[in-house]
């Protein structure tokens, strides 16, 4: 039977937080590249962004949501590795960052837009 002792379920807890950061670092790494190689090749052949907000906006605010939840999950490895009962309240505090990152994208996406159609004007 697997997870029969503490020190096999403490294994399992010790790796959550670090795969949980190398998922999220690959997969937004991966994405961004995606989206830069996108804005490259649109750019190389000539076309040009009609609409107000560009890929490299696009890229910006999903890098800058990102690194939120990223700093969030670098403190808790540091606190989970130091034993410190301050891990739960930076836990406790990972939720609401994560439901406050739509709308802050929402906010950029917006404010992105009106100063593209303030320069346009």
């Amino acid at each position: 039977m697997p997870f029969t002792s503490f020190d096999n379920v403490s294994i399992a807890l010790h790796i959550l937080y670090p795969v949980n950061l190398a998922q999220n670092v690959l997969t937004t790494g991966l994405i961004t590249w995606k989206i830069l190689r996108q804005h490259q090749f649109s750019t190389s052949i000539g076309l040009v962004s009609t609409d107000r907000i560009s890929l490299i906006n696009v890229t910006r605010i999903m890098v800058e949501s990102a690194l939120i939840y990223t700093v969030e999950l670098i403190f808790l490895i540091i606190l989970h590795f130091a034993n410190s009962p301050v891990e739960f309240i930076v836990q406790a505090a990972l939720f609401p960052s994560i439901g406050q990152l739509g709308k802050a994208k929402k906010t950029r996406k917006l404010t992105a837009a009106e100063s593209q159609q303030g320069k346009a004007e």
